[in-house]
């Protein structure tokens, strides 16, 4: 009987585990540098300003985030309020994220003026030049009238233009309700200040996917993206930009709160 023989060495097979045994100890080499998102929780909020009546640019993105189940806060232009349209009252009450609607309304100044003469004298805009007094004022005549149309509370301010000034905090300081400064400065201490982080918008009222992609791709991101857009002026362009953006977050895994619910997350029960 002639002995069975070895079988030769299979190299393409040997050649296979090697490869597959290279892989397997990069994918761990990776695993060990993972991004530094991976395993926390990071969150969006889309802060949209400019709410100053039923704006069909408004009501498309509030169709479209009811539709997706995904929150935003919108910044409300107060004086809006002051004439007696009472089906701009009911829409703001039933998207209101008090009412188990989607969205936080926020207060985006009285009249959101440039310019403004007070005593004589031209400022720069509502939030910046003018007196405490006259801050004052506007925040609370923003507040109430907020509370005489829809019964609710603002619990977050931003200003128009994204401007202020010194006596702008001291005039914060007045309204306790208000909780959130979106775009403030870093020397606020009571509010709880959230920052520009990545530009929403190339320009004031125009969303490109392509850009915000390269500062997407290129910037280290903590983990909360404050993200502005004008939606009353966003043509077609800018909304199906608006739509790819929010797709890619949503896939890489962030989070969609309100202000006041990231205030919350950070502070419990605060």
């Amino acid at each position: 009987m002639i002995p069975l023989k070895s079988p030769p060495p299979n190299r393409g097979a040997a050649s296979l585990l090697a490869l597959l045994l290279l892989l397997a100890c990069a994918a761990q080499s990776w695993a060990d540098t993972a991004p530094l998102n991976a395993g926390k929780r990071h969150y969006v909020i889309w802060k949209m300003d400019d709410v100053k009546g039923l704006s069909p640019g408004f009501q498309r993105l509030a169709d479209w985030l009811a539709e997706h189940k995904m929150k935003a806060s919108f910044g409300v232009i107060c004086n809006s309020l002051e004439a007696n349209k009472p089906a701009y009252a009911d829409w703001l009450k039933k998207q209101a994220i008090e009412n188990g609607g989607l969205i936080e309304f926020w207060n985006h100044g009285y009249d959101h003026q440039k310019n403004v003469v007070e005593n004589g004298k031209t400022c720069d805009a509502e939030f910046k030049g003018t007196s405490q007094a006259f801050q004052t004022k506007h925040l609370a005549d923003s507040n109430a009238l907020w509370k005489a149309k829809t019964g609710l509370v603002f619990q977050t301010f931003g200003a128009p233009y994204n401007t202020s000034d010194a006596e702008t905090e001291k005039a914060l300081e007045k309204h306790p309700e208000l909780k959130i400064w979106l775009y403030g400065p870093p020397t606020a201490t009571r509010l709880l200040v959230l920052r520009r982080s990545l530009n929403l918008e190339c320009a004031t009222g125009t969303v490109s996917y392509e850009t915000f992609m390269q500062a997407y791709q290129k910037q280290p991101q903590g983990d909360c993206l404050v993200l502005q857009g004008h939606p009353g002026k966003w043509d077609d362009a800018s909304f199906d930009a608006f739509q790819r953006i929010a797709g890619v977050l949503a896939a890489d895994k962030w989070e969609f709160v309100t202000p006041r619910e990231y205030r919350a997350l950070m502070n419990p029960g605060k």
